[in-house]
């Protein structure tokens, strides 16, 4: 059984997914204060936790190896479903940070990634807070254009509708039924002259479908 005379201050204990922590000070059966050894973050918890293995670390970067919850006043879930601002956070870490999205749903971010502070949930629901817009979704690119990273600083709320135009305004490059290479500046407005499907088009372009009418995407 862990108690206090097997538990000495310096001893490492290993977590079930949050990596090895110390003990730090054993007050009593209900407060031993412990610090995880890669991540430096301090906790106080029970001894049956510490034998269980279930203390968790929340400066771990649980999300895609990248993201992690931080300590701070801002939830995950409310009512039993993910925030708003949480599910916006975790899934800009995904498009950025998992293999798997890369090669499926969002081939174009292979390049992207989230600044380092934006890390830490808190941070960037804080930021999240003080932004939001009912309804706009978060863009990268409009502000500064061709920004690859998302941060305070390039970051805002947006209409899918602008989204959709500023994604249409941007350059594609493909390959025409003939096989020459064009160069589209509004993807949009080139589908609906020449009656394509933007939606296709957009797919053959990200590298979901191979081709739409003939035309493919230039290598």
């Amino acid at each position: 059984m862990t108690n206090k005379a097997t538990m000495i201050n310096g001893d490492i204990y290993p977590s079930n997914k949050c990596g090895k922590f110390k003990i730090v000070n054993y007050i009593n059966c209900s407060n031993v204060e412990i610090e995880f050894v890669d991540t430096g973050y301090k906790s106080t918890v029970e001894a049956t936790q510490i034998k269980k293995g279930t203390v968790k670390d929340r400066f771990f970067p649980s999300i895609f190896d990248v993201g992690f919850l931080g300590d701070g006043d801002y939830k995950t879930r409310l009512s039993g479903r993910p925030t708003k601002a949480y599910d916006t956070w975790a899934s800009m870490i995904r498009r950025c940070y998992s293999e798997k999205a890369h090669n499926s749903l969002y081939p174009t971010y292979k390049d992207c990634s989230v600044v380092i502070e934006w890390h830490n949930f808190q941070s960037f629901a804080k930021w999240f807070d003080d932004n939001y817009i009912e309804g706009c979704d978060i863009d990268k690119d409009i502000k500064i254009k061709g920004n690859r990273v998302y941060s305070p600083d390039a970051c805002l709320f947006v209409t899918k509708a602008v989204n959709t135009a500023a994604s249409s305004a941007k350059n594609h490059t493909i390959k025409d039924p003939d096989g020459n290479v064009i160069n589209i500046n509004n993807l949009e407005r080139y589908c609906r002259d020449n009656d394509l499907s933007s939606d296709c088009m957009y797919r053959v372009i990200s590298g979901k479908n191979s081709s739409h009418q003939g035309y493919t995407k230039a290598s």
